[in-house]
């Protein structure tokens, strides 16, 4: 539901003209592309009707024939030649699965209602494909430089509204990723290809050292909102709350609070 209502939001401006006739995305190819998103996993070929030879375009069901016939690869359906327009874009399904962000051939419909969700955050990679972490060292790097801007975002909010407004400004139009650690896997195509690319993780790497930890690092009022640990009670290095690979809370049935300690002076490290 919520996909069709982020795709019905641009449906005003998904018509072009083709060479004889008007195409329109109804609500009607809304909802059935947005059920098969991010793609149809394989072409059928027992329909008869999704044929080459004496098949129906799946569109305006004119007959179709093999030099009049071309395959829409989201949907695995094909089409004519009015209704295809030899159109190409990155399928979402090959993206999240393969990896894959070479241009295949869709639909001039398929084409309008991808490019109506390309900046949408709708790809949540822990649920489609979470083997992607594994595989992708980049992608993981993203995921641990995400969650400490998220907290670093919100400690910053409370502190100085300006600052975290330029944080905000900053990463648009991703400032999604600020708000929540609920939302870490997901991610729009267009993140996706500034993964592939490399930007997504300079420019996510340049908003965190540059705005977020320039801040907190130089303002007292976050220093004195930083905790100590138990062991060592370091005033020099306090413990951030998104340096979570350098400390550990230790729980006790004797203490009502877990210890906060430094990795590095733990007895057991």
């Amino acid at each position: 539901m919520r996909l069709l209502q982020i795709a019905a939001e641009n449906d005003c401006s998904w018509q072009v003209v083709g060479e004889d006739l008007l195409l329109v995305l109804t609500e009607q190819d809304v909802e059935r592309l947005a059920k098969l998103y991010p793609g149809a996993a394989s072409f059928d070929p027992r329909n008869g009707q999704n044929c080459a030879f004496h098949g129906k375009c799946s569109r305006c069901a004119r007959f179709l024939t093999p030099k009049t016939s071309f395959l829409d690869t989201y949907d695995a359906q094909l089409y004519c030649t009015n209704c295809h327009q030899l159109q190409e874009t990155i399928i979402p399904r090959n993206a999240v699965l393969n990896w894959d962000f070479s241009l295949q051939s869709v639909s001039q419909m398929t084409k309008s209602f991808l490019s109506g969700l390309y900046y949408k955050p709708v790809l949540n990679l822990a649920k489609l494909n979470p083997m992607l972490y594994a595989v992708l060292p980049e992608l993981l790097a993203i995921r641990q430089l995400r969650r400490a801007l998220i907290l670093l975002w919100h400690q910053i909010s409370r502190c100085d509204a300006k600052v975290a407004s330029d944080i905000r400004r900053a990463l648009r139009p991703r400032d999604y990723m600020l708000f929540s650690l609920n939302d870490l896997d997901l991610y729009s195509m267009h993140d996706l290809v500034e993964v592939h690319s490399g930007r997504l993780q300079r420019k996510i790497t340049s908003v965190l050292c540059n705005l977020a930890l320039g801040h907190v690092h130089g303002c007292l009022a976050c220093r004195r909102r930083a905790l100590l640990c138990d062991l060592c009670e370091d005033l020099r290095h306090p413990i951030w709350p998104h340096e979570v690979t350098t400390y550990r809370r230790v729980s006790s049935d004797l203490q009502k609070y877990p210890l906060i300690d430094y990795l590095q002076c733990s007895p057991s490290s």
